[in-house]
């Protein structure tokens, strides 16, 4: 899919402002995102006008709307605002999908059922799944329960892992407003059945994803295969950060375990069978507290320290990079350490015959 522009933001700006005057209830909230986002605006002023080598790392790299985002998430998380509106954000992806005739998704297709929604191709769904994904969103964290800002960014992530080699690539994710947070595997794929299931998850999804794991190790014959953890909210100790860009703190965070309540853990003694996969960002606030995280889990580790990113930099730089390559970067980075870690051990990698020739990724370029 093409990068969001002008048209996009204003969409979503009109559809969410059409939300907000049907609820009269809800002026003040438009009232203070007004406030917020010409904050926002006048921050990228600030940052326009300051001499290139006088920038903290994260403003010198990052895009102008990327800047302008992690300003106006900053700003509303600190005054516990929630940033989106959810039915803004399912009209934009529904728009962007029409307007670019679905561009890049291929014939990805999301089924909604009651507790969760589920990204599969429509034309290998006669095929085993090989590849389940446990995929736990950190929109709750910005008021998102149902995972609206991440449909295109999931049905992309499909698209990688068919071009990895998988035969029916599933991705699952859980809506917290309507369950408990968890997802039943059973009632995905049978048991004894070859599929591999990753728990992966972003920003304060974590929690949600370490506690599934230890769901699976106790109900689960077939455990976790891999485990994937984008930028996780875990570890008591304070963070610090060489830049002032981070959109979360202490307050924030703390915050979110006041919402999670009992649900928010960051500790697990589960070993999944091929490993882990721990991305985040230079300039994050909690990365000593990631890093520790990575010395503390149970079996091998792939650390990944992105250079002059904030917290939860894939979903940011999806949202705001101006090139189809820079936004899609780091979904072919998780897609391709998935494949890394269980595609050998797929068997229906090996029963599909030949496929299309195509160059092959430059598997670690991707991951820089």
């Amino acid at each position: 899919m093409f990068p969001v522009d002008l048209n996009d933001i204003l969409f979503y700006l009109v559809v969410s402002s059409v939300v907000v005057l049907l609820h009269p209830s809800r002026w003040w909230h438009a009232f203070y995102t007004i406030k917020f986002i010409f904050g926002s605006l006048c921050k990228a002023l600030e940052r326009r006008v300051t001499p290139f080598p006088y920038r903290s790392h994260f403003s010198q790299q990052v895009t102008t709307k990327g800047y302008i985002l992690v300003q106006y998430l900053k700003a509303a998380l600190e005054n516990e605002l929630k940033p989106f509106e959810e039915i803004g954000v399912h009209f934009l992806t529904d728009s962007r999908r029409s307007r670019y005739a679905a561009h890049g998704l291929g014939d990805i297709t999301v089924q909604h059922k009651k507790t969760i929604r589920v990204f599969g191709s429509k034309s290998r769904d006669q095929f085993p799944i090989d590849l389940l994904v446990l995929y736990f969103h950190g929109g709750i964290g910005l008021g998102d329960e149902n995972g609206e800002l991440y449909t295109e960014f999931l049905s992309l992530l499909a698209v990688k892992f068919l071009e990895q080699g998988f035969t029916n690539p599933v991705i699952a994710v859980p809506k917290y407003g309507n369950g408990n947070g968890s997802v039943s595997v059973s009632d995905l794929v049978p048991e004894g059945s070859n599929c591999h299931v990753v728990v992966a998850s972003d920003s304060v999804g974590s929690s949600f994803a370490l506690s599934q794991m230890c769901e699976m190790a106790a109900n689960y014959e077939g455990g976790v295969a891999a485990a994937v953890l984008i930028s996780p909210v875990v570890g008591e100790e304070h963070g610090f950060s060489t830049a002032t860009d981070d959109f979360i703190c202490r307050n924030t965070i703390d915050g979110w375990k006041r919402r999670l309540g009992s649900n928010f853990t960051n500790t697990t003694t589960v070993e999944p069978r091929y490993g882990w996969y721990i991305t985040y960002g230079s300039e994050e606030f909690l990365a000593p507290a990631i890093e520790k995280l990575a010395q503390s889990v149970p079996g091998r580790v792939k650390l990944d320290r992105q250079l002059a990113q904030v917290h939860n930099w894939p979903l940011i730089c999806f949202w705001t990079e101006s090139t189809i390559y820079d936004r899609e970067v780091s979904i072919e980075s998780i897609a391709v350490q998935i494949s890394r870690m269980v595609l050998w051990n797929t068997t229906s990698y090996f029963e599909t015959g030949p496929s299309q020739p195509r160059v092959p990724p430059n598997l670690d370029e991707v991951s820089i």
